[in-house]
């Protein structure tokens, strides 16, 4: 070798080595060994998943970065949180539900940090509705309503039943002061809370003597030996109609020479306590299911009892079974001014009336779809519970009245939901902090906000009522769409006479850049059917949706500048339906 090809060799051999040891910017052989990350991430509870596919074989780690918000590249990188593992996947944590995150992944070889992935969004998953449980006690079905069966304490049937319910739901009352060595460790491990309730006295003209002798401290004592061995209790629900001769079946004096002993064993276990839960009554003259609240807490004129005060409740608990979600919403307004959250704690429709429709299963999942989102929607209302998911025999859910939410198959089998299930486990939660990104499908269920809040008072004033008259809402039901997309829900907008041109829903969307937008709407309409698009409630957009024989994508553009936005739907033709199942901005 020459010497001028050798001082070269020895020249090439030191710069290397400086560059290594000064850690000069990556030399260009070292793209040869890496490929660009393609990262893709999915919503999480409380996290994101990320998953680098096409990864790099001979990188020695790699790092993740990200940030709250619409993040860039060069920004993530400075001022975002770095992870640094060796796996083409994980899960970042201890994020917010319904937040928008940026992430960005880089590999890392000889201490280079090779090319950057696209930065891609992402938000952890959405939550489930705190107000939304159900009324049942996971032990049905039971042969001929008996207490024991094939179908009764069966851990197989209570887990199914925990698993559907428990995807749309939180929490579950059974009217007992405890659940049972088979349902307890099931509850917890599908994450639904219990509620203990001190039921009452009950039927007979000695029921009331019994209780007050021995029948409460023993209710008591359960709830107490429960709750200390279950930690988490937080509220306590008191007497199941007491206004009913067939229920608790106590007259608010009677009530009242029971009520301290409860309210000391709820302050001992740091529990809140719901009022009696009030229905229209069998009691004379307690027909009226205010006005035995008003005697016991000596309200609206009356002298109440010194040993019972309003302001040891935290919740005021009510039933009903009505035809309409306007009736849901009069009744609650009866009992706004006590001022204290309301539980609805047993609701579905129940009306047996002439006709097919009135006294039918799709009556009912519309009945569900404007009353649930009424309540989701109403500030004042902090619980509901469904009556009740399954019946007392196995083929239950087939008759009047239709409340079902689960299906009764003589065992082995096991439950499905049904189609009111169905409506009820995955209709709106209306959360308004969930924000979709850019080309991702939006369930059409998923809208954060519709003309039902119009009904509601304010949140500042949830205890106000609302007097304007009501209109309905978009009903759900389960979808008849079988494309790639298809969520398992559509939104129907028809036509209400109640309600010609103010149906509307709303969806929340946020975007990188300012620029037009396509939004794209998969529907199924009987008819051309006018619909105004409105951005953040400003410059509507009047268009028209044709007819179609079947599903269809309708596309519309939009401007829109960088940021979120809020994206109204509002039907303006006055008859026909339209069921929508998803939309998509892009």
């Amino acid at each position: 070798m020459k010497i001028k090809n050798k001082l070269l060799l020895v020249f090439f051999i030191v710069c290397l080595l400086v560059s290594f040891s000064c850690k000069q910017p990556k030399p260009e052989w070292l793209e040869l060994f890496l490929v660009e990350p393609d990262l893709n991430v999915f919503p999480a509870n409380n996290g994101l998943v990320f998953s680098i596919r096409d990864s790099f074989p001979s990188a020695d780690s790699y790092n993740v970065y990200w940030k709250q918000g619409i993040i860039n590249a060069k920004e993530l990188k400075v001022s975002g949180t770095k992870i640094t593992g060796e796996s083409i996947h994980g899960v970042i944590k201890g994020l917010t539900d319904g937040e928008i995150y940026s992430v960005l992944v880089t590999a890392v070889k000889d201490e280079y940090e090779d090319i950057d992935s696209d930065v891609a969004t992402g938000i952890p998953g959405k939550k489930k509705s705190t107000k939304r449980g159900v009324s049942y006690n996971f032990n049905f079905p039971r042969p001929n309503n008996s207490d024991s069966g094939s179908g009764h304490n069966n851990s197989l049937i209570a887990a199914r039943d925990m698993e559907l319910l428990g995807k749309g739901t939180t929490w579950f009352y059974d009217w007992s002061t405890n659940l049972n060595s088979t349902i307890g460790p099931l509850a917890a491990q599908y994450n639904l809370s219990f509620m203990p309730m001190i039921w009452g006295a009950g039927r007979g003209a000695d029921a009331f003597n019994n209780y007050l002798n021995g029948g409460q401290l023993n209710a008591l004592n359960r709830v107490r030996d429960y709750v200390n061995a279950n930690p988490g209790i937080k509220y306590l629900l008191a007497y199941n109609e007491p206004n009913f001769v067939e229920e608790a079946n106590m007259t608010p004096t009677q009530a009242a020479q029971v009520w301290p002993a409860l309210v000391t064993r709820a302050r001992e276990l740091n529990l809140k306590i719901i009022s009696p839960a009030m229905n229209y009554g069998t009691m004379p003259p307690y027909g009226n299911p205010t006005l035995w609240l008003e005697e016991f807490f000596g309200t609206d004129g009356h002298p109440g009892f010194d040993n019972v005060s309003l302001d040891e409740i935290e919740g005021v608990a009510i039933h009903l079974y009505n035809d309409y979600g306007n009736n849901v919403r009069t009744f609650i307004d009866r009992f706004r001014k006590f001022e204290k959250p309301i539980w609805m704690t047993e609701w579905c429709a129940w009306a047996d009336r002439s006709g097919v429709y009135l006294n039918s299963a799709q009556w009912q999942i519309d009945f569900l779809s404007q009353s649930g989102i009424y309540m989701e929607l109403d500030p004042a209302v902090a619980r509901y519970a469904w009556f009740i998911p399954k019946g007392g025999r196995f083929d239950s859910e087939l008759g009047f009245p239709y409340n079902k939410l689960l299906t009764a198959p003589p065992t082995p089998g096991l439950s499905e939901l049904t189609a009111l299930g169905i409506v009820f486990v995955n209709m709106s939660t209306l959360d308004s902090a969930l924000h979709y990104i850019t080309g991702e499908v939006i369930p059409a269920k998923d809208f954060s906000n519709s003309n039902l809040s119009e009904l509601a008072p304010s949140a500042s004033a949830p205890y106000v009522i609302n007097h304007k008259g009501w209109e309905d809402g978009v009903r759900f039901r389960p979808t008849t769409d079988t494309g790639e997309n298809a969520s398992i829900l559509d939104i129907v907008f028809f036509a209400a006479g109640n309600n010609p041109n103010n149906m509307w829903v709303e969806y929340q969307v946020a975007v990188k850049e300012t620029r037009d937008y396509t939004l794209s709407l998969r529907y199924n309409a009987s008819q051309d059917m006018n619909f105004q698009i409105t951005v953040n409630r400003l410059s509507p957009q009047n268009i028209t949706i044709e007819q179609s024989a079947g599903w269809a994508v309708y596309t519309n553009t939009l401007n829109l500048p960088a940021g979120k936005h809020t994206i109204r739907i509002r039907k303006t033709t006055s008859s026909g339906e339209c069921a929508i199942n998803w939309l998509k901005v892009e």
